[in-house]
């Protein structure tokens, strides 16, 4: 339901409700009875459950309406950049070889893959997230729908994966698409970026790539979504490096590490409203957003002037009546 629409079914919910509460001063003189005060009530109840339904947005069928609506509602630009990536050795690393089956059906083959071709830290290894197909759900209230689904490949602690508790130990989201179209498979990328960051201990990047060519890199920043793309060649580098300096066992010294632009990343929340904005700032949306939202009272919802009506009603009703 579109903005103009969900105006429109409002207005027209107030103006029936209007009608009704113009009736009020009846309900003080017997004229009209407690059945209809109640149907009254009720009504601004129904309006206020209304207002905060929740349409569910699948990962993987994502809109680019539901992806603008999602980073405007979080407060985020997306910034696309360039950056040298020091190859750690001069090896060419071969493209994986897609086949005739489905990108699901290639899963043993590419995990394979990666592992024989990006190594990673004792402490972590690849899992298969696409047999956890629920893996990125959430229906947090900072987000303006629910969402569910999940990523073909994570990075993830072994400890985590031990506990069950994958979600929360996700340093890298990979998703694997036999033929990348940028300007679609992008929004799924960042739907699962924001889950992602949701949930994990690590600020996480996704990474959407065909193995081949395409290497495309999405982390947060705050305010902003920063995406790169690179060579099959230094997107080893780039991902060997992150994944090791989350573990805090990189091989690259501070020094270097800082001049590294993915080293600001982070996660959704110091995205969407770090300790240095000021309380009254209009960037502070999203979690922030909600977590200082007031209860909603039904009686909120009546004109001011028929709510005081109301509240005269309940003033002269006794204990059993109410």
């Amino acid at each position: 339901m579109d903005i103009k629409q969900a105006y429109d079914d409002a207005k027209k919910e107030y103006e029936e409700l209007k009608l009704k509460l113009k009736r009020l001063d009846d309900l003080r003189n017997g004229k009209r009875s407690y059945t209809e005060m109640e149907e009254i009530i009720n009504t601004a109840v129904k309006k206020a459950l209304h207002e905060h339904e929740r349409s569910v947005i699948s990962i993987s069928r994502a809109s680019r309406k539901d992806y603008q609506r999602l980073v405007d509602f979080l407060g985020l630009e997306r910034k696309t950049i360039n950056f040298a990536v020091a190859m750690k050795n001069a090896s060419k690393v071969k493209h994986f070889r897609w086949t005739q089956k489905t990108e699901r059906g290639h899963a043993n083959n590419y995990i394979e893959w990666l592992r024989n071709n990006i190594n990673l830290p004792e402490d972590c290894e690849y899992y298969d997230a696409s047999a956890t197909p629920g893996l990125l759900s959430t229906t947090i209230d900072a987000l303006p729908f629910n969402i569910t689904g999940t990523v073909y490949i994570a990075v993830v602690d072994k400890k985590n994966i031990r506990s069950g508790n994958v979600a929360g130990g996700l340093r890298i989201g990979i998703e694997v698409k036999k033929s990348v179209e940028a300007s679609t498979h992008s929004i799924q990328a960042v739907m699962e970026l924001v889950t992602a960051n949701i949930y994990s201990e690590y600020p996480v990047t996704i990474v959407l790539t065909d193995l081949a060519k395409h290497w495309q890199f999405f982390w947060l920043e705050k305010g902003m979504i920063m995406d790169c793309t690179f060579s099959i060649a230094e997107a080893k580098t780039l991902l060997e490096t992150m994944i090791a300096e989350l573990g805090m066992t990189t091989t690259v010294d501070a020094a270097s590490r800082s001049d590294f632009p993915f080293t600001k990343r982070c996660n959704l929340r110091a995205a969407i409203g770090g300790s240095d904005i000021e309380p009254n700032s209009s960037e502070i949306q999203g979690i922030e957003r909600v977590l200082n939202r007031p209860k909603i009272d039904p009686l909120d919802l009546l004109p001011e002037d028929d709510v005081a009506s109301m509240r005269d009603v309940f003033d002269v009703m006794d204990e059993n009546e109410v």
